[in-house]
């Protein structure tokens, strides 16, 4: 029997074929009109989109390191963020899992491997907020019940408020002893510490910058090829878009992602041309920026690990 996660990613992929055969079927004529568009846009759209991006790595980057410097690791910049970057080339997996393989590096260099991972799942419950909370920009017009998405915020909260307790630590005690054991209880008290004052709102104030940096390119990307959408339900839309594409559990959300956005933008009364090319252009960009870099800094470490060397 298949577990609920390949399930799902079935179904999204079903459902993405089902969309794409239909626009190919009933819509011709506006997918033929998509690369004439992407040649029109000016250069100072596609300048602007990739500073944005840029801008929004440096700021999850500096997020990275100063929840590592919180922990007590001192790492030269250059060598933390080539390992930083390495994460992305791994970032096509169901929940950025792949983005935990920082730890291998990070190790040899003396952070333990609960330290590294208790500051992944900070990172990714920040942006689980933030995103969440840039979603309602977009997601509360849409629905007919505003209480439920009251709901699901309720629930994040309780989610933040449970993993800022004691119980983590509490629970990691339990384990006993062991390598296992000794990770999970160094992780759980490293997550606790990173929760908590001034480093969770730092967390959340660079994430924010970070995914609206990135929605701000595809509002961008949108007036200046002609449409003047209002920016903040812009910037939700792309926000609500990266949620759906990682409920789907398809890697790194792709085609959902896209699939999502298109649909969004088009309830708010743009043409399939225009939708579709902001969306392959501002979903794309920082996706497949991301994991060059990632790959090309995979292909350094490996090559200095074979040599003996330091990057």
């Amino acid at each position: 029997m298949p577990s609920p996660s390949t399930a799902l990613r079935a179904l999204a992929l079903v459902l993405l074929l089902a969309a794409l055969g239909w626009l190919v079927w009933a819509r011709p004529d506006d997918l033929a009109a998509i690369p004439g568009h992407l040649a029109r846009l000016p250069a100072k759209a596609w300048l602007g989109v990739f500073a944005l991006t840029l801008l929004s790595y440096a700021l999850r980057f500096l997020r990275w390191h100063l929840l590592l410097t919180h922990l007590g690791h001192r790492i030269p910049l250059g060598r933390q963020a080539l390992i930083y970057l390495a994460g992305f080339g791994l970032a096509m997996t169901p929940g950025k899992l792949g983005e935990t393989v920082r730890s291998a590096y990070l190790v040899p260099l003396g952070v333990p491997l609960g330290h590294s991972l208790a500051a992944f799942f900070t990172e990714r419950l920040a942006d689980l907020l933030i995103v969440s909370l840039l979603a309602s920009l977009a997601l509360a017009p849409l629905l007919a019940h505003p209480v439920w998405f009251g709901v699901v915020w309720a629930g994040l909260l309780a989610l933040l408020a449970l993993l800022r307790s004691r119980l983590l630590p509490g629970l990691a005690r339990r384990l006993g002893r062991g390598t296992l054991a000794h990770t999970a209880d160094g992780g759980a008290h490293a997550l606790h510490h990173l929760l908590r004052g001034r480093m969770l709102c730092l967390s959340l104030l660079l994430g924010g910058l970070a995914w609206a940096g990135q929605g701000l390119g595809l509002w961008l990307l949108l007036a200046t090829g002609g449409v003047a959408p209002p920016p903040w339900p812009t910037v939700g839309s792309y926000a609500l878009s990266l949620l759906a594409g990682a409920l789907s559990f398809v890697p790194g959300g792709l085609g959902v992602t896209e699939g999502t956005l298109l649909w969004l933008l088009q309830q708010q009364g743009m043409g399939i041309t225009q939708a579709a090319t902001a969306a392959l252009i501002g979903r794309g960009v920082p996706l497949w920026l991301g994991m060059l870099a990632g790959l090309v800094a995979l292909a350094v470490l490996g090559s200095s690990r074979r040599l003996g060397t330091r990057p």
